[in-house]
């Protein structure tokens, strides 16, 4: 029979940092080979790098959730405007 792989998520050894691997088994425990996972990936996709392979799915710094609009911002500035209104960029409303 064909053998199956799985593709999944799993953390550094220091922590702090989510990769993508491939695994022989269903729970993501049993690496494909020695690199992860990322050998097998690319002989079996044709020499394509398996994402979040070589860097960390998430980032260690903040990103602002704050909208901006620089026309806004630029008109508010040179009229001294100032509604107190925060809006939220549409990227982050999606995980709020």
């Amino acid at each position: 029979y064909a053998q199956k792989y799985y593709v999944g998520a799993y953390c550094a050894d220091q922590g702090g940092k989510i990769y993508l691997g491939m695994f022989t088994d269903d729970t993501c425990t049993q690496f494909a080979d020695r690199n992860a996972g990322r050998s097998t990936y690319r002989k079996l996709t044709g020499g394509l790098s398996l994402p979040f392979s070589d860097y960390s799915m998430v980032r260690s710094d903040c990103v602002s959730c704050n909208q901006r609009d620089h026309k806004e911002e630029q008109y508010k500035n040179n009229n001294n405007a100032n509604d107190g209104e925060v809006r939220i960029s549409e990227n982050c409303k999606k995980y709020m």
